[in-house]
């Protein structure tokens, strides 16, 4: 979801994820241009009026999905927490360009959903030698048929 940059609302964008039918992740990506000279402090204290008083776990945490849905493993600092045994809100700020994202997410389908990444991960990684080889037995006989057809029809 995209808000359009004459609105005043600081959000840019936010990226809803969802787990087997059920919202467990957002990610709410702020404008830039609507936050340059924010501090973090000043984060924190804008979002604390709003979620209660933030703890600052000072660590970082795997950002997993951007908002343009690229996943990335990029290791992005975390400002503030805040959250519940239910759910759990993060400040983060990215390395590169300095803007604010707010991770807010489900633990136990977070917990269930990550899972789920690493599986995958893994089973790609197991299966990919047998996957290549088919993919590569496929071109061949591609090639082959490609050849046979064209040499019976080929007239230099």
């Amino acid at each position: 979801m995209r808000f359009s940059s004459d609105d005043t609302d600081p959000v840019e964008q936010v990226k809803f994820t969802f787990w087997n039918g059920q919202l467990y992740k957002m990610v709410v990506s702020y404008a830039g241009h609507r936050t340059t000279g924010l501090t973090p402090r000043d984060m924190i204290d804008a979002l604390s009026a709003k979620f209660g008083v933030a703890s600052n776990p000072g660590g970082s945490v795997t950002l997993g999905e951007t908002a343009s849905s690229e996943r990335v493993e990029d290791q992005v600092k975390v400002l503030a927490h805040w959250g519940d045994e239910a759910s759990s809100i993060e400040l983060v700020q990215s390395p590169y360009d300095s803007n604010y994202q707010l991770l807010i997410h489900s633990k136990h389908l977070d917990a269930i959903a990550q899972a789920a990444w690493i599986e995958g991960a893994r089973l790609d990684a197991l299966e990919a030698p047998q996957r290549e080889k088919n993919q590569e037995q496929e071109a061949q006989n591609e090639l082959a048929k490609s050849r046979a057809l064209n040499k019976g029809n080929f007239r230099p």
